[in-house]
């Protein structure tokens, strides 16, 4: 699990097989989205703000579980 630098999200790794992001925030808990794009998950590693690009981007766009 990569950490990062966010006031929301604590962590997040990336299954490129699965094209499953997992992400850890930093209340604790922890998910799974599904079919996420590998060149989305580069953008989150690459963003300013991994918290803000989460919400522009990833929250709300792809099936996701808790875990």
């Amino acid at each position: 699990m990569q950490t990062v630098d966010s006031s929301l999200i604590a962590g997040w790794d990336y299954d490129p097989l699965l094209a499953k992001l997992t992400v850890k925030f930093k209340n604790g808990s922890t998910y799974h989205y599904y079919d996420v794009p590998p060149e989305v998950a580069e953008q989150l590693k690459s963003a300013d703000s991994p918290g803000h690009f989460f919400a522009r981007n990833i929250k709300g766009r792809f099936d996701f579980q808790k875990a």
